[in-house]
């Protein structure tokens, strides 16, 4: 069985996803309540700001977040 993980370039979603309410529930909060738009925005900008280059679709136990997953 091969396992494929997926990541979303940071900056490509910001650019890509500009018309409001498109980042609407793409990401959760620690207690699993979906993120507005505007905060799943801030939520991007906080990971730039870590240096951050790709977010994990998904579960992955081996994500670099310059590069994705780093294989099983």
């Amino acid at each position: 069985m091969t396992v494929r993980h997926m990541c979303a370039d940071i900056r490509g979603m910001l650019e890509n996803n500009t018309r409001k309410g498109s980042l609407e529930g793409m990401f959760t909060d620690e207690s699993g309540r979906g993120l507005s738009h505007e905060e799943a925005r801030d939520y991007l900008y906080d990971c730039l700001a870590k240096g951050w280059k790709v977010v994990p679709i998904g579960d992955c136990d081996n994500f670099d977040y310059q590069t994705g997953c780093k294989g099983h």
